[in-house]
């Protein structure tokens, strides 16, 4: 049964784990949003996160994790992507 979220349940799927290695060697932790903007015939082709200045400052890495849907486009709260970025310059 293909379900769909609500708007509410959509924007609360929205919110993301952030964790970062810093420059000192310490972590940050935090939250963020994502949200895509522009779309193509092959999907979406521009995907933005938003979070605050002081959770990526000095960071070296930048950890992500999502809460993928499941067959029926629903929240699967039993597995995570995680996607392991490097950042390029400090902020």
């Amino acid at each position: 049964m293909d379900q769909k979220l609500s708007n509410s349940d959509a924007l609360l799927q929205s919110v993301i784990r952030l964790e970062c290695d810093l420059n000192n060697g310490k972590k940050s932790t935090g939250t963020g949003f994502y949200f895509a903007y522009s779309r193509t015939e092959s999907g979406w082709d521009k995907i933005v996160i938003a979070t605050n200045k002081h959770v990526i400052e000095k960071s070296i890495t930048l950890t992500v994790y999502l809460t993928p849907l499941n067959e029926d486009h629903l929240p699967d709260y039993c597995s995570n992507y995680i996607l392991k970025l490097n950042v390029s310059e400090n902020i």
